[in-house]
């Protein structure tokens, strides 16, 4: 075979391996997937989580990104074999705060002042939002909490119009304390705002604030208002696969309008919960010609090489 033939084939294979390769990528970023782990970060602090709150055990995570998600994959490792194995799991989305059990109402100035000033140390109540370096921070317990991301602060609810800039001789005053991530959830000092009703968030737990008080409130804090006073329902995650020790659901949520933003919350049955060693969530983006989510991809591409490169093409 001469030498110009040889070259011709590989310089043809050459060009469909890469053009094969260029495709699965491309394609593979048009219909991302994510996947997350029980009590496991990635890069973004995004933690899946696993707790019993106010009598529910739930499974619960914020996806990076809102997208029309094609499919959800819940996966359940246990140490012991699973009995009395649910047929389905009911899936919603919300913000994770709403299951919080209330506590006893605050009804006295001076019963604010505890909360609003609890561990303080300086001039700032908590729940204030503040912002130096560049950095946003709330204080809460008399600390200091930055947000580690933009969408982090946005996805909560919270408002930029109340960031106050301040200098490093007050910021400083402040330990620093955990940061607040996508699996955060309301940090203590957030004043939630409810069906026309301010909580205070302390602990894993929501106060109801008296109306009498909403004033003195909200001159320090401005409230985090939750369009929805109760969970959406998304569906049902079908029992896909059962092997002695591993549970698989999934939902296919690809006929239904967008099931975006803040947390995805799974109701997990206490005698299944008691056994779990090991968890994982998939979301899926791969609807069928599916163009919002091709959409969506590309904007959100074009937004990380804004971010990136354009201020050094400015310098």
């Amino acid at each position: 075979m001469k030498r110009e033939t040889v070259f011709n084939i590989n310089t043809a294979v050459a060009i469909t391996i890469g053009t094969f390769i260029f495709a699965w990528v491309f394609f593979g970023m048009l219909s991302p997937k994510f996947h997350y782990t029980l009590n496991s970060s990635d890069a973004y602090g995004i933690t899946l989580n696993a707790n019993r709150i106010d009598k529910n055990d739930v499974i619960y995570v914020a996806p990076l990104f809102d997208y029309r998600f094609s499919s959800i994959h819940l996966e359940l490792e246990a140490n012991n074999v699973f009995t009395n194995v649910p047929q389905k799991i009911d899936v919603y989305r919300g913000h994770i705060s709403l299951l919080y059990p209330e506590g006893e109402t605050i009804a006295t100035e001076e019963n604010l002042e505890t909360y609003l000033w609890n561990e303080n140390v300086g001039a700032l109540a908590n729940g204030r939002l503040v912002s130096y370096n560049e950095a946003v921070y709330m204080i809460s317990n008399g600390k200091r909490r930055a947000f580690l991301a933009p969408e982090i602060f946005e996805r909560l609810g919270y408002d930029w119009n109340a960031v106050e800039e301040i200098d490093g001789d007050v910021i400083n005053k402040y330990e620093k304390d955990e940061s607040i991530g996508f699996g955060t959830g309301h940090p203590d000092g957030t004043v939630l705002s409810i069906d026309e009703t301010l909580f205070f968030v302390v602990q894993g737990k929501k106060y109801k604030i008296d109306s009498m008080l909403i004033d003195e409130v909200t001159s320090h804090i401005s409230p985090v208002f939750i369009p929805d006073n109760e969970l959406t329902f998304v569906g049902e995650c079908k029992l896909s696969e059962k092997v002695d020790k591993s549970i698989h659901c999934e939902l296919i949520p690809c006929n239904v309008d967008l099931l975006q933003g803040r947390d995805y919350i799974f109701f997990i049955p206490q005698e299944v919960m008691q056994n779990i060693i090991e968890t994982s969530i998939v979301f899926k983006t791969s609807c069928w010609m599916d163009k919002q989510v091709a959409r969506d991809s590309l904007a959100r591409i074009g937004q990380i090489l804004k971010n990136r490169y354009l201020p050094d093409l400015i310098q």
